[in-house]
C-alpha cells in the first residue's frame, strides 16, 4: 500500500487528518538536496533494495567472519541483521520525515571519524525509545572487528543520489515482500575466513514462508502510533489494524495485544490470510486480550469505512496499519468525505 498522507510511518500505515474545511493529502515538501533517483528499471525499486541488502550482508559477514574467528554463524548473522535492519528502518524513517533530514549523511561522517560501531549505535538508538539494548549486548556487539571501509560504503550508498528506491512511496506490500525474502536466507560460517549465505532452516523446513522479528513488528506499530500521538497531541487518534496472515498474528499475538495503547480508537479486522489457507482463527480473539478501553473487532473493510464514515469527527487521525488490501478503508472514507465537501 503506496504511504499517504501527512504520516508515513515506517513500512505499513497510510494517515490522514481530518480537518473541518478540507482534506488534505499534502506531504512536506521535499528536500531537493536529498532527491532519489528514478529506478533504472522503472517500477521496481523494491529489486533494487533486495538486491543491495543482500550484497551488503555478503560483504558484512564476510568481513566479521574473516577478522573475528572465535565468532560463531549465528552471532555473525545478529550482528550483520542488527546493522542493516537498523538502517533499514532508520532510512525509512528519514524519507518519511520522522527523523531529521540528513540523519543518515550525519552517521556517515561519524562512522568514518573513527569508531565504527559505537557510532552507528548512539544513532540506532532512536530505534528503541522504550527497551534500548542493554549495556552488555551493546559492549559485545562494539567488540567485533569490522573492515573500517565496509560500514561507511553502505552509509555512502544510502544518502547518494544514485539510489534508486524512495522508501516513502515504495507500496507497503512490497517493502514487506523484500523484508519476507530477506529473511529467508541467513549467514553460515563455512571456514575458519569465511561465510555464505544459505536458506534459513526454517524456510527450509517452510518451503519459503518466513516471520519476521517480534521486535521488528512490534517497533513499526507501536513507533507508527507514538509517532502519530507526538504530532498530534490534541486530536482523536484512530487506529485500523489489518493482521497479515494466521501465523504471525498468533506468533506476535501477545505483542499485538499491547501495541496499541497511543491510538484513542482502535478497530482491527479479520486476519488477511495472503499467502496462507483460510484457517479456523480470528483476530476476534486478539481484541478479546486486549486491555484497550475503545478496541473494536469489525470483520469486513466495507463495514469497517462505513463504521468510520458514520464516527470520524473533524479533526481526528486517522491510521490505516495494513501490508493487505486495507488501503481500500481510507481511499472509501476519502473518497466519501470528498464528495460530502463538494456537495
Amino acid at each position: 500500500m503506496p504511504a499517504q498522507g501527512y504520516l508515513s510511518p515506517p513500512l505499513f500505515a497510510s494517515a490522514w487528518l481530518f480537518s473541518p474545511a478540507q482534506t488534505s493529502t499534502a506531504m512536506p515538501e521535499p528536500d531537493t538536496q536529498n532527491v532519489v533517483k528514478p529506478d533504472p528499471e522503472p517500477g521496481r525499486p523494491e529489486i533494487a533494495l533486495l538486491h543491495d541488502l543482500t550484497r551488503w550482508r555478503e560483504q558484512l559477514a564476510r568481513s566479521i567472519a574473516r577478522n573475528n574467528l572465535g565468532v560463531r554463524s549465528e552471532q555473525i548473522a545478529t550482528a550483520v541483521n542488527r546493522i542493516l535492519l537498523s538502517l533499514l528502518f532508520l532510512c525509512i524513517a528519514e524519507d518519511r520525515r520522522l527523523i531529521p533530514v540528513g540523519t543518515i549523511r550525519e552517521m556517515q561522517v561519524s562512522c568514518c571519524s573513527g569508531e565504527v560501531l559505537p557510532a552507528f549505535l548512539r544513532y540506532t538508538q532512536m530505534l528503541y525509545p522504550e527497551d534500548p539494548p542493554s549495556a552488555e549486548a551493546v559492549d559485545d556487539f562494539c567488540d567485533l572487528v569490522i573492515d573500517e571501509r565496509v560500514l561507511p560504503a553502505i552509509l555512502a550508498a544510502l544518502t547518494s543520489v544514485d539510489r534508486h528506491y524512495d522508501l516513502a512511496i515504495i507500496p507497503t506490500e512490497m517493502l514487506a515482500e523484500v523484508m519476507q525474502q530477506y529473511l529467508a536466507r541467513t549467514v553460515r560460517r563455512s571456514a575458519a575466513h569465511q561465510a555464505i549465505i544459505v536458506d534459513t532452516h526454517d524456510t527450509t523446513q517452510s518451503g519459503g514462508t518466513t516471520v519476521p522479528p517480534a521486535p521488528a513488528i512490534g517497533y513499526l506499530v507501536k513507533s507508527s502510533l507514538a509517532a502519530a500521538r507526538t504530532r498530534y497531541q490534541s486530536h482523536r487518534i484512530w487506529a485500523v489494524w489489518q493482521p497479515h496472515t494466521y501465523s504471525r498474528t498468533q506468533t506476535l499475538f501477545k505483542d499485538f495485544t499491547t501495541a496499541f495503547k497511543d491510538a484513542d480508537e482502535v478497530i482491527v479486522t479479520e486476519v488477511y490470510a495472503a499467502r496462507e489457507a483460510k484457517q479456523d482463527y480470528s483476530s476476534q480473539q486478539v481484541v478479546d486480550a486486549m486491555k484497550h478501553p475503545s478496541a473494536h473487532f469489525i470483520a469486513g473493510l466495507k463495514d469497517v469505512s462505513n463504521y468510520l464514515i458514520s464516527n470520524l469527527r473533524p479533526g481526528d487521525v486517522l491510521l490505516v496499519l495494513s501490508a493487505g488490501d486495507a488501503d481500500s478503508v481510507s481511499a472509501k472514507v476519502l473518497t466519501h468525505l470528498k464528495e460530502a465537501e463538494n456537495g
